[in-house]
This record gives structure tokens, sequence and C-alpha cells, in this order.
């Protein structure tokens, strides 16, 4: 998955966890949390 399409996935499955995220992708939930925060707003 693109970091694109895991932000896409993960704004569209609101009650899915990072943990749960993880596991899907392989990615480490550090690396989760820069992927979906990249480029937000705060």
């Amino acid at each position: 998955m693109t970091h694109d399409e895991i932000r896409e996935y993960y704004d569209s499955h609101l009650n899915m966890t990072l943990r749960e995220l993880s596991q899907m992708t392989g990615l480490s939930i550090p690396v989760l949390k820069a992927i979906i925060l990249e480029g937000a707003v705060i």
C-alpha cells in the first residue's frame, strides 16, 4: 500500500486501531503514525 492508500483506508475505517492497521500492513505503529499525520495541519 502507498502512504496515500494507508491514509485513505484508515480514514474510511473509523473503528480500526493502529494495531490492526499495523498487522494488516506489516508496518510498525510509529511508522503508521508518521504516515497518517504526514501533511496534517495541527
